[in-house]
């Protein structure tokens, strides 16, 4: 029998109520990682199925180890009260997946509401930048850990109505990246994660009943590489924008 992959390490996953980030918290906790589930999804919504809560109970009842804790990453005060709760429960941070994110699109800048604009800077750039702030201090002293940032195909994209989504997710790719730089030093991996087209909950509530899902892959498919990345350091694996896809053919 081997060995779980991410026994005795605890890792925060957020936007981990549905979809990528449930499917990463569930993966990591059958390879024997303790997780937290974050993320505002305390109540179901109507068209959404998922909380942080089922997504706790599903991995107790799978024998997993969760803890589910309500957290609006865009707020400051909220992430610093998420680390707390997480090292108060777990004594350390050793993985922080940032996945939770909005898609604003559909409408060209001129008729973008600046709060918006606003509303996809704070959730997919301010939220990983304080999730990190937070969490790093204690990986540098520890000198390891791994942040993973969920990225997306949308960073190079040109299509009209997107800007808002396109600038944030390559903001985020150079984030990873220089962020990268700032912790090899403490021995710590950045890196950002494209999962590719995904059919999770959110996708099929935004695309029309005839939608073509035939490219497109279910959230679980994204756990593999997120386990990969979750167990690299800055000597082993760092500062890459990687695309699911491609794992285990152009990368590691």
């Amino acid at each position: 029998m081997s060995v779980p992959k991410l026994k005795g390490l605890v890792a925060i996953v957020n936007g981990a109520s549905r979809g990528i980030g449930a499917a990463i918290a569930k993966g990591y906790a059958l390879e024997g990682a303790k997780v937290v589930v974050a993320a505002r999804t305390e109540e179901p919504h109507p068209r959404l199925p998922g909380t942080i809560h089922s997504v706790k109970a599903e991995i107790n009842e799978a024998g997993g180890e969760a803890t589910a804790l309500k957290c609006d990453i865009s707020v400051e005060e909220e992430v610093q009260r998420l680390v707390d709760q997480t090292l108060s429960e777990y004594g350390k941070i050793d993985v922080v997946v940032n996945n939770a994110a909005v898609m604003i699109t559909g409408r060209p800048v001129v008729d973008t509401e600046a709060r918006h604009f606003l509303l996809g800077l704070r959730v997919n750039l301010l939220g990983p930048f304080l999730l990190s702030k937070y969490a790093l201090p204690g990986m540098m002293e520890r000198r390891s850990g791994s942040i993973i940032n969920i990225g997306s195909g949308a960073a190079l994209s040109r299509n009209p109505g997107g800007s808002n989504y396109a600038s944030t997710k390559a903001g985020l790719e150079r984030f990873t990246i220089v962020l990268a730089e700032e912790t090899r030093e403490y021995n710590i991996a950045v890196n950002c994660l494209d999962p590719g087209p995904i059919k999770s909950e959110a996708a099929e509530m935004l695309q029309p009943a005839d939608h073509n899902w035939a490219s497109y892959s279910l959230p679980k498919a994204v756990a593999p590489s997120a386990i990969f990345l979750a167990v690299q350091d800055a000597k082993s694996f760092t500062g890459q924008i990687v695309h699911r896809v491609e794992f285990r053919r152009s990368w590691p």
